[in-house]
């Protein structure tokens, strides 16, 4: 039975705890510079999962920076080439595999989806048919390049949309209050995502040529709701009550920008 806890973590979160769990991490003196095929395979796998701080795979590692520099080397990890082609991450699932689950979910789900409601979590679920469908076709090997560009592009946006609507039917189960409540309560363990964003101060570009400054904040524990979140903004076009969904959005891309800004601190 799988860890499913564990399979929830980021790629990024599960590659560093697999490389600080590294048997030689706490070995000293000249065992750090030897050439280990297991700690180089470990510090790639950091790299390739979005840790791109050498500095912060180092302290994780327990090796010097040059280590760190000398792994990345050996595994084809060039981290001055900005035009260095990605290295390729293994898949576990085949292309036959997504397509027929694909096939399987587009046929129930799609006759749904046809009614004038079928309400959030249905069309979650039709989205997911095609990000099924997309994967397929990115590993099936037969696709164009035109075809994996459209195939890339299309999942991303369905992943989008399919999270847009587990925000909305999450938003329709829960009271504003009690949103903010589970925020404050499992807000991200900083000690794993080396951030978390409590704010962020907006320049939004209008369809007129003006840019307005807009604050996204949460409320803080001596806030009138601790853990919502609110708007502030010294321009009058921007309506600053914020619904349920509205809050679990922001929430969610708020906590994207720690993660990414995260990756990039140095002590």
């Amino acid at each position: 039975m799988p860890d499913y806890a564990e399979l929830a973590e980021p790629p990024r979160i599960l590659a560093l705890i697999a490389l600080m769990g590294w048997d030689g991490a706490s070995a000293a003196g000249e065992a750090h510079a030897a050439a280990v095929p297991e700690r180089a395979e470990l510090v790639a796998d950091a790299w390739r999962t979005g840790t791109r701080n050498v500095v912060e795979i180092s302290d994780v590692a327990g090796i010097p920076v040059g280590v760190v520099l000398g792994d990345l080397a050996a595994q084809g990890i060039d981290i001055a080439d900005p035009d260095a082609a990605p290295a390729p991450q293994p898949e576990a699932v085949a292309a036959d595999t997504l397509r027929e689950l694909a096939r399987q979910a587009d046929a129930v789900i799609s006759p749904l989806v046809e009614q004038t409601a079928p309400g959030p979590l249905t069309t979650a679920a039709w989205q997911l048919s095609g990000v099924y469908r997309d994967m397929s076709t990115l590993l099936g090997g037969t696709a164009s390049a035109r075809q994996r560009a459209e195939a890339i592009d299309d999942l991303s946006a369905e992943l989008r949309i399919a999270l847009y609507h587990a925000h909305l039917y999450r938003a329709s189960q829960y009271t504003p209050r009690e949103l903010a409540e589970q925020l404050r309560l499992n807000a991200p363990d900083i000690s794993v995502v080396g951030a978390a964003a409590v704010g962020a101060d907006v320049a939004l570009a209008l369809d007129d040529g003006r840019r307005i400054s807009v604050r996204i904040e949460r409320q803080g524990d001596d806030g009138p709701t601790p853990g919502w979140t609110t708007l502030r903004s010294d321009d009058p076009v921007l309506e600053t009550n914020l619904g349920a969904h509205d809050h679990l959005e922001l929430q969610s891309a708020l906590e994207t920008i720690a993660q990414v800004l995260g990756r990039h601190l140095c002590d």
